[in-house]
């Protein structure tokens, strides 16, 4: 098993050949197309089977070369500019694959990007743990896919947030890269592509799956550790979640997780820390976890504590 560590880089260069440099993963040749100063801005992060980055170029310039060695990367951007990409233009609503086919964009000046790159192996298990491995031949043949843009956006966000993160540690972003990023980005590529065959889950495999969910949530952080630990796909898992609960399993494990912190929390216990009681139960970011407990409560964490503490003298008083 990998390491779990994350790399972090941050550069700005006003060279085009230094640039090049940058991206050492990949052998690529920059063409200037626009005159001008060149200025480029990115942040690479990397875990042990992620590569991210986030960019920004103020010029119009092409790249061409060849793909990143043992990896599968996935072309995003800021949606107000078009990409031609292997000489198609594609629009906002779109992704570029690049696996089995030679790098070669044209990218317009001011473009801000956010490419990801899996290693193969670990895009093909994951893709296979969800129950579609005929997505693997499907995107070792095309150029693009169509993506809704509210998913798009969705990746995009996180991408920039894992970028900006420098203080979160490394378990907690290991699990922001390596789990949740690549998830919604699967997420993405199922979006594009239909099955209608729908595998049927046996009525006690069913409540398994649920015992397996409740009695380990402070152990589960995606539902990919659900479906691989019960051997069921998660697109079956999925289907029978939004069928049976009308939520998918990733929700319904979220506000069982949240119900959790919330029991702690109300407990007559001393001293309760948020945080630590929050990163027991696999919420790393503090932020998205305070939004989603007050959408789920209708109040804060630290409202929760005071209402115990109210509750607590006023119990002692009647005593």
């Amino acid at each position: 098993m990998k390491e779990k560590k994350i790399n972090r880089i941050t550069l700005k260069s006003t060279d085009i050949d230094e640039f090049a440099l940058m991206l050492k993963n990949v052998d690529v040749e920059n063409i200037l197309m626009e005159k001008g100063e060149f200025n480029v801005k990115m942040t690479l992060v990397a875990s042990p089977n992620v590569r991210l980055t986030k960019f920004y170029m103020n010029r119009k310039i092409i790249q061409k070369g060849t793909r990143a060695s043992g990896f599968v990367t996935f072309l995003i951007w800021d949606p107000k500019f078009l990409l031609n990409w292997r000489n198609n233009i594609l629009g906002k609503n779109q992704i570029a694959v690049l696996w089995n086919q030679e790098h070669y964009t044209l990218s317009e000046g001011g473009i801000q990007g956010f490419p990801i790159s899996i290693d193969e192996n670990y895009l093909k298990k994951s893709l296979i743990t969800k129950g579609y491995p005929e997505m693997i031949p499907i995107l070792k043949n095309i150029d693009s896919l169509f993506i809704t843009e509210l998913l798009l956006q969705k990746l995009r966000f996180k991408i920039a947030m894992i970028c900006q993160f420098e203080n979160l540690n490394v378990r907690g972003m290991y699990n922001l890269i390596e789990v949740e990023l690549v998830d919604d980005l699967i997420n993405c590529l199922i979006s594009s592509y239909e099955d209608s065959s729908r595998p049927e889950l046996l009525h006690h495999k069913f409540s398994t799956t649920i015992d397996y969910i409740q009695n380990n949530l402070n152990e589960i952080s995606s539902v990919r550790q659900v479906s691989e630990f019960l051997h069921i796909p998660e697109r079956t898992l999925r289907y029978h979640f939004e069928r049976k609960y009308n939520m998918s399993p990733k929700d319904f494990i979220q506000k069982l997780r949240l119900n959790a912190v919330k029991k702690r929390l109300s407990a007559d216990t001393e001293n309760s820390i948020i945080y630590k009681i929050a990163s027991e139960f696999n919420f790393w970011h503090m932020g998205q976890f305070t939004r989603d407990y007050k959408c789920l409560f209708g109040e804060l964490p630290s409202e929760t504590i005071k209402q115990r503490k109210v509750s607590y003298d006023m119990s002692r008083e009647v005593v």
